[in-house]
């Protein structure tokens, strides 16, 4: 769930509140998640990966330019989309910059992958 700045991680079987990632530095506006991480992306042009069981945040995720609003764990890769007509290729493990996809002609609002 969302608030200004916070991503909260709930438990889905009993409707518990689990815990908050605090960081942002704006709204968050995507979430994903796969059985260790949380990776969150932002207003603030940041994608951040947190571990799931403790909420330590591990790695911020920094190159788009505008607003990041779609977020995919294809591990060990993290796809994020981004208003500044972008789409970016990170490591899950090392935070690395992998690769960017240039050629929308919009903002990119979403990123989904597979195996």
């Amino acid at each position: 769930s969302f608030a200004p700045s916070k991503a909260k991680v709930w438990d889905l079987g009993t409707g518990e509140l689990i815990r908050t990632l605090e960081g942002h530095e704006d709204d968050v506006l995507g979430v994903c998640v796969d059985d260790t991480r949380v990776v969150t992306v932002c207003w603030d042009s940041t994608a951040r990966i947190w571990e799931l069981e403790t909420g330590i945040l591990l790695k911020v995720l920094r190159g788009h330019s505008d607003h990041v609003c779609g977020v995919c764990i294809v591990a060990p890769f993290v796809l994020t989309a981004a208003s500044d007509k972008t789409a970016r290729v990170w490591h899950l493990n090392t935070g690395a910059a992998l690769r960017t996809l240039h050629g929308h002609e919009d903002s990119v609002k979403a990123v989904c992958g597979s195996d």
